[in-house]
């Protein structure tokens, strides 16, 4: 659904529409402006809040709703980007569109989530990676429910940035439990010591841009060392 801001951002557009000695279909745009205010002043009163404990599922959702996607795709409905500019990666600014505001110039798809990227079956040459994708999500919901993954959390909600700046976080914690990851493909197997994701947000949601194993245990000495063997 769109965010409270764009909900009032359509409904002035309606109300003005409305007025408009061109309008004619004013009941039906007096509908659709009331639907749109309704939404925007339930969703007001109903926050979605990103500070919360992830569970499995929603942790999953959050890496799934980014994995090999372009976020700004997601932002802004448009008319005024050629089929060939919206395929582009990255638009320098001076090859922008100068006829519109310099914040909602398409500056291209930019990089796309890939947390899957950093799963072994599924990673190119030179990626750490998890060893499948349980362990993907399974380690991503502890850095999201860590003390760091919290305060970033905080952080993501509080922000409100320009329509096109998808700044991330990374956030880096240790993994407790036994799970396994690589240095890079084809390497040996070792025990995740840390970890680390970066996130950002679309709309309300969770944006989990990336995510992969950041340091290991280097031996059974280190392992035993660390719980008292």
């Amino acid at each position: 659904m769109p965010d409270a801001k764009r909900n009032v951002q359509i409904y002035i557009e309606m109300l003005v529409l409305l007025l408009s000695p061109n309008c004619v279909d004013g009941c039906g745009h007096w509908n659709k402006m009331k639907m749109y205010f309704e939404q925007a002043l339930f969703e007001k009163e109903n926050p979605v809040s990103l500070v919360k404990i992830y569970d499995y599922n929603a942790t999953r959702e959050a890496i799934e709703r980014a994995d090999g996607k372009c976020i700004n795709i997601y932002k802004l409905v448009r008319n005024d980007v050629s089929v060939n500019d919206w395929g582009k990666k990255n638009i320098k600014k001076k090859h922008r569109n100068p006829d519109v505001h310099e914040d909602f110039q398409w500056p291209g798809h930019k990089d796309v989530g890939h947390t899957f990227r950093h799963v072994e079956a599924t990673a190119p040459a030179g990626k750490s990676v998890y060893v499948d994708q349980h362990t993907a999500i399974s380690c991503t919901m502890q850095i999201l429910n860590s003390p760091e993954g919290q305060a970033a959390l905080q952080d993501l909600q509080g922000q409100n940035n320009a329509l096109y700046d998808n700044t991330t976080l990374r956030v880096t914690a240790t993994i407790e439990g036994t799970w396994y990851g690589k240095a890079a493909v084809g390497g040996e197997s070792r025990r995740i010591l840390e970890a680390r994701c970066e996130i950002t947000k679309l709309g309300d949601s969770l944006w989990v841009h990336s995510s992969y194993p950041k340091t290991f245990y280097n031996s059974v000495a280190e392992l035993a060392k660390k719980f008292g063997g």
